[in-house]
C-alpha cells in the first residue's frame, strides 16, 4: 500500500531539495518507508516561534532505496532517492501520459476504421467501447491521488 509520509525538514535540507541540489534522503526507518511512497517535506525550523511551517511542502516520491545493515548504513536507517513527479495532485506522470496518448491515438484510429466500414457491425462498435473503457482504466491506474 502506498503511503504519504509528512516529514519535518531542516531549512538547509529543505532549500537544497527545493533547488534540486539534494536528491536523496537519509532517515531513521521508523515509518517503514517503501519505494513508491510519497513524501510531503515541510520546512521546519526549531528556532521559529511556534515552529511554524512558513513554506509550502515539497512533494516527492521515494525511488531507489537502501535499507540499513549494509554498505555501512546503520541498521534501522534507510537511504532513498527523491523523485520529482508530475502526478501527485491527480495528474498523469509524463511516462503515463505518453502511454495513454499512444493508447488514445490507437482508439481513434480504430474508431475511424469502424466508422468507415459499416459492414463491421455492432460487434466492432462494442469492442471499441471496451477499448475506450480499458484506456480509462489505464488513466485511473496511472493517476495518483497522493493519499
Amino acid at each position: 500500500m502506498i503511503v504519504t509520509h509528512k516529514l519535518k525538514t531542516a531549512p538547509n535540507a529543505y532549500w537544497a531539495i527545493a533547488n534540486g541540489e539534494k536528491t536523496f534522503e537519509l532517515r531513521r526507518n521508523d515509518r517503514f518507508f517503501q519505494t513508491g511512497d510519497f513524501l510531503e517535506l515541510y520546512y521546519f525550523d526549531a528556532a521559529l516561534p511556534n515552529r511554524a511551517h512558513r513554506e509550502p511542502p515539497i512533494r516527492r516520491r521515494i525511488g531507489w532505496m537502501l535499507t540499513g545493515g549494509q554498505y555501512g548504513l546503520k541498521a534501522g536507517y534507510v537511504a532513498f532517492s527523491l523523485e520529482n513527479f508530475e502526478s501527485y495532485d491527480g495528474g498523469l506522470s509524463a511516462l503515463a501520459k505518453r502511454k495513454l496518448d499512444a493508447l488514445t491515438d490507437q482508439v481513434n484510429r480504430i474508431q475511424k476504421v469502424i466508422g468507415n466500414n459499416p459492414a463491421l457491425g455492432p460487434n466492432a462498435t462494442r469492442e471499441l467501447e471496451n477499448l475506450k473503457l480499458a484506456a480509462q482504466s489505464v488513466a485511473e491506474i496511472f493517476t495518483t491521488k497522493g493519499d
